[in-house]
């Protein structure tokens, strides 16, 4: 799936990742889930494509209406992608659950932007947040961290991964 935030940049989601954000999404009564998202970017089209999300370790803390991961496992994982990629592969980003069916931000999340923006987080020029929710839907917010805009896109990926 090929996500358009506009004419310069775009954000492809394969079907196994799609899958696995179905897979993971938080029921009723049940903890958030998270990780980090894993990519490249291809200059010419400026895409950004991930390859690869974590899930959660049993490093990572999470309750009904929060999920905090593990920085030192998170960082090692970054790390282990980014040698055995010899520099391609790197952090785009995050993802976690709302135990909703339209997700959006909790003030958690926006401390989180404003925390991204102001660090200038993100290697290759974009930070990515994907809040999944139920039934297939997904809020996304880019961040591109070098000159302070941020885009969203609310979609449901549904027949993506249904056929």
């Amino acid at each position: 799936m090929l996500i358009e935030f506009g004419e310069d940049l775009r954000l492809e989601l394969s079907e196994t990742i799609l899958k696995s954000f179905s897979a993971n999404e938080q029921k009723e009564n049940t903890n958030e889930k998270g990780g980090i998202l894993l990519g490249k970017r291809e200059l010419n089209t400026n895409t950004y494509v991930i390859t690869e999300i974590t899930l959660p370790s049993k490093k990572d803390s999470a309750g009904r209406d929060f999920f905090i991961r593990s920085k030192k496992t998170a960082q090692k994982v970054i790390n282990d992608r980014w040698n055995e990629s010899e520099g391609i592969i790197n952090y785009l980003g995050e993802w976690h659950t709302h135990s909703c069916e339209h997700p959006t931000p909790s003030h958690t999340d926006r401390l989180l932007i404003e925390q991204i923006k102001k660090d200038k987080v993100g290697g290759l020029g974009c930070f990515f947040m994907i809040i999944i929710g139920q039934k297939d839907n997904l809020y996304i917010e880019a961040i591109k961290t070098f000159n302070d805009v941020h885009l969203c896109r609310t979609i449901n990926y549904g027949d993506e991964i249904n056929g």
